[in-house]
């Protein structure tokens, strides 16, 4: 990995993070003035796509300091384009921090996903927000935010976290859970506190025996090396399945976006993990590959691939028999 390069393109964007936030945050206020409601209906009611929901999560790589430059609100188009010809009920956003960007996405993608949630523990100082941002065609609740409370490096600039939410289908209740873990290589000892509490603050209780539980995120822990993977596992208390398809990298290819971060290991850092999957059909979950296209070819529009999951709900009779 170009570790130089890596940090010095983080280094670069965190001094914009605050530079950013000192100029625009005030108390009571939000990035560049935009609000967007929570847990608000702004078009149609939606209906389920049956008894099966499908998920993206995608790290959209949309820091604050995007904000300051037209090339970051270009792609945050690209990106709204490029959804717009998608179909998912529900899409898990990490690094959603360019209040510009969601603004951007959002005025795209509003007639589809009427439902907007977040970004996860705003506030009102020098510090961020989590960039866990989730657009959603179905109607659900947040139930709790969650701050981790610790952190390392550039990543304590932001309030990393974790947020839930409940919805149903057709009378199947089911929550989804949308985090990004610490993202230096070196820190998995931090990744793996925030794990524990993710579980101990977030997963755990809330766990309900007749209610999946469907945990998205960047965690930032490479599948390919099963001592973290595996811990990772046994920590969530969840499950996780083989890829369809032939991609098997999140994060680690060529950018064509806004810098030319490369790194000399693909992997997979991304994840669509279920909890109480036995009251779960069948779970499909591949490797997303949204591109733009554009008249020059295609292009990247984030450091990091889509992982997505379509999961089929097992109704009860007690489910069929609430929808007659």
């Amino acid at each position: 990995m170009n570790k130089n390069h890596f940090f010095t393109h983080r280094l670069t964007c965190s001094l914009f993070l605050i530079l950013f936030n000192l100029a625009w945050v005030a108390p009571g206020s939000k990035l560049l003035g935009f609000d967007m409601p929570n847990n608000q209906l702004h078009g149609d009611e939606p209906k389920p796509n049956e008894s099966r929901v499908r998920i993206l999560s995608w790290n959209i790589a949309m820091l604050p300091a995007l904000d300051l430059v037209q090339s970051g609100v270009d792609r945050a188009e690209g990106i709204g384009n490029a959804l717009f010809q998608q179909d998912y009920d529900i899409i898990v956003f990490q690094e959603a921090f360019s209040s510009a960007a969601r603004q951007t996405i959002y005025q795209k993608l509003k007639g589809m996903y009427p439902y907007a949630f977040g970004p996860a523990n705003t506030g009102t100082s020098m510090k961020t927000n989590s960039g866990v941002w989730i657009l959603s065609q179905l109607p659900l609740r947040i139930i709790k935010e969650y701050k981790y409370s610790v952190c390392q490096g550039f990543d304590c600039l932001a309030r990393k976290g974790a947020i839930l939410l409940e919805g149903s289908i057709r009378g199947q209740q089911f929550q989804v859970i949308g985090t990004h873990l610490e993202s230096d290589d070196s820190n998995f000892g931090v990744r793996e506190e925030q794990l524990h509490e993710l579980f101990d603050s977030i997963i755990s209780p809330y766990t309900n025996r007749g209610i999946p539980q469907i945990i998205c995120g960047d965690f930032n822990i490479d599948r390919d090396l099963p001592d973290q993977y595996e811990n990772m596992l046994e920590i969530l208390q969840c499950e996780d399945g083989n890829l369809q398809g032939n991609e098997r990298i999140t994060f680690g290819f060529p950018l064509s976006a806004d810098t030319t971060l490369a790194l000399e290991k693909p992997r997979q850092l991304d994840y669509i993990f279920t909890k109480n999957s036995g009251i779960l059909g069948l779970i499909s979950r591949k490797v997303s590959v949204i591109k733009e296209t554009l008249v020059t070819g295609a292009r990247h529009l984030s450091d990091h691939y889509g992982i997505e999951a379509t999961i089929q709900f097992r109704l009860t009779v007690q489910n069929l028999v609430s929808q007659q």
